[in-house]
């Protein structure tokens, strides 16, 4: 399937790319359109603390990667949108 990738607040303007999340949208061929929210390790820990939670529910629906590059967006989002089913549920709006 092909699409094109949009984000919301560029890159560029992400401080710690190790310690932060980011939307992306986007937009596929067919016209479905999604919306990812994709996140760092250290962020999931860091929100984790600042809400003082002890675990991350089933239904927490970020994607994660080492750091917000755009070639590690890219890659879960490649890998997101081949199964159609985890497009829609990880891109639900």
């Amino acid at each position: 399937m092909n699409y094109t990738i949009f984000y919301p607040t560029p890159l560029s303007e992400i401080h710690d790319i190790t310690n932060d999340n980011i939307d992306v949208c986007v937009q596929a061929d067919n016209g479905k359109r999604h919306t990812f929210v994709v996140t760092t390790p250290k962020n999931l820990d860091f929100l984790m603390k600042k809400d003082n939670l002890s675990c991350i529910l089933p239904d927490f629906r970020f994607l994660t990667v080492t750091a917000l590059t755009e070639s590690a967006i890219r890659a879960v989002i490649d890998a997101v949108m081949k199964e159609p089913a985890l497009a829609e549920w990880y891109g639900k709006d």
